[in-house]
């Protein structure tokens, strides 16, 4: 038995030392102990910052070497990140190339909110481009960047992404899974995703709340740089996503070049997804786009292929196609019945009118007679309300009847026989004749005794 004890010993020894003796987690106190932790420490290690951190185009360059993975602790601390524009290299802000992988934390203690500020090198004597704001270098593609916390802002410079490739580099693999995340491409890169001809990479966002846009609208907010492919994008139920930044940019997909089924990439929301006004999604013929969440369009939705809506669309601006939107997508007729019906609403891509935010339609008129509703048939049929769920299946139509009851009739005419009959032929009340049953009752029981007596007193008479 001890013997048996110790060979299960010395196996987790072998598994667990190793790995134990591999981290060497260490707080930093200077970007040239930020830059030379990186370079240094063991794979698998977290870098913590011990204070507020501050660095300039003479600073030390922060990058993940080759094969490693590291994890990154903002600590409650701001970091600034700025590579030189002359260097020859255009590095990025902060390095993390194919082959590598960086994971951003914030543990920040006391409420405090860490922050991370990176501006990838513009490239100015490099030979093509710049650096990513966090990714690749000038001719680099970007590793696996996750991002679990913290307030980042990033700016990518000539031809580089915000976060993803540099110029000429594709987007990597990237996670987002909570913190407040704002990427901006340099010219011709994404915000997220691809440098300048490159693809968007894969991209998780299942968290946080993330704005992405670029530099001059050649590219993508989220997907390829100019003339790169898009991104196998997809947004989780806990992220907020803001797509474009008024640029007149492709909010998600490839980068200024016509989207088709090879180069737009892939796209499912189950967040909150929002295109501003002057940018455009552009989902093409034989791509199918699924939303179970809520798209915000002020922009324009181009839908050559598919949007399987299970979700909401609020929609205040442009939306081609729109026979295009399964799922959730009515289009609401309405029918006075008999009196003026008012103006027909949006079209409603949600379950309800109140999910849509769409105003319920105004009563309908007709003059001596009371509104009672909209239904779902001219007689009978199912009173619709704005919370009322109008069912998936689309593209459909739904016509919603006006219903009415005539208040004379409800109170009671005493010069009309007849039943009042309401609205849908239903008896509304019984008629009401004008004669009370007793009186008439009592009066014939006395005329009999009148003639009685009348009988009596004849008889009388004659004897």
């Amino acid at each position: 038995m001890l013997a048996a004890v110790a060979v299960a010993a010395a196996a987790v020894a072998l598994v667990v030392g190793p790995v134990s003796a591999a981290r060497a987690d260490t707080a930093v106190g200077s970007i040239a102990e930020l830059a030379a932790a990186f370079a240094t420490q063991p794979s698998g290690s977290t870098i913590s910052l011990g204070a507020d951190l501050t660095g300039d185009a003479g600073s030390d360059v922060v990058k993940v070497p080759a094969g490693h993975a590291l994890t990154l602790d903002l600590n409650g601390h701001r970091l600034i990140l700025v590579s030189d524009d002359e260097d020859p290299v255009a590095p990025a802000g902060l390095g993390v190339p194919a082959g590598t992988s960086l994971t951003i934390m914030d543990s920040a203690p006391g409420g405090a909110v860490g922050a991370l500020d990176a501006t990838g090198s513009y490239g100015d004597t490099s030979p093509g481009g710049g650096g990513a704001g966090i990714g690749g270098a000038n001719g680099e593609a970007a590793g696996t960047i996750i991002i679990d916390g913290g307030a980042i802002t990033t700016l990518g410079g000539f031809d580089g992404a915000g976060i993803g490739g540099g110029h000429l580099g594709a987007g990597g693999t990237t996670t987002i899974n909570g913190g407040t995340v704002t990427a901006t491409g340099g010219e011709f890169a994404a915000g997220i995703g691809g440098g300048r001809a490159r693809d968007g990479g894969t991209i998780a966002i299942n968290g946080g709340t993330v704005i992405a846009g670029t530099s001059n609208g050649q590219a993508a907010a989220i997907g390829g740089g100019y003339s790169g492919s898009g991104a196998a994008l997809s947004i989780g139920a806990g992220a907020v996503v803001t797509v474009g930044s008024g640029l007149g940019e492709h909010g998600v997909g490839p980068g200024d070049i016509a989207a088709d089924s090879t180069n737009f990439g892939s796209l499912s929301n189950a967040g909150t997804l929002i295109l501003p006004p002057f940018n455009n999604i552009d989902i093409p013929d034989g791509i199918v786009v699924t939303n179970s969440g809520t798209i915000r369009n002020g922009g324009t939705l181009a839908i050559a292929g598919t949007l399987a809506n299970t979700g909401i669309i609020l929609n205040t601006r442009v939306i081609q196609n729109p026979e295009n939107v399964t799922g959730h997508n009515v289009t609401v007729l309405l029918d006075g019945n008999g009196g003026t019906a008012p103006t027909a609403p949006d079209v409603v891509y949600a379950s309800t009118f109140q999910d849509a935010q769409i105003g319920f339609p105004a009563d309908a008129t007709r003059a001596g007679s009371t509104f009672d509703g909209w239904f779902t048939q001219a007689v009978g049929g199912a009173q619709v309300t704005a919370a009322t769920d109008l069912g998936i299946g689309g593209p459909k139509s739904l016509t919603l009847y006006a219903h009415w009851s005539d208040p004379a009739a409800a109170a009671g005419d005493g010069d009309n026989p007849a039943a009042a009959v309401g609205d849908g032929g239903s008896p509304a009340t019984l008629a009401n004749t004008g004669l009370d049953m007793l009186p008439i009752g009592f009066t014939g029981a006395l005329l009999i005794l009148i003639g009685l007596a009348l009988l009596l007193r004849r008889r009388r008479t004659a004897h």
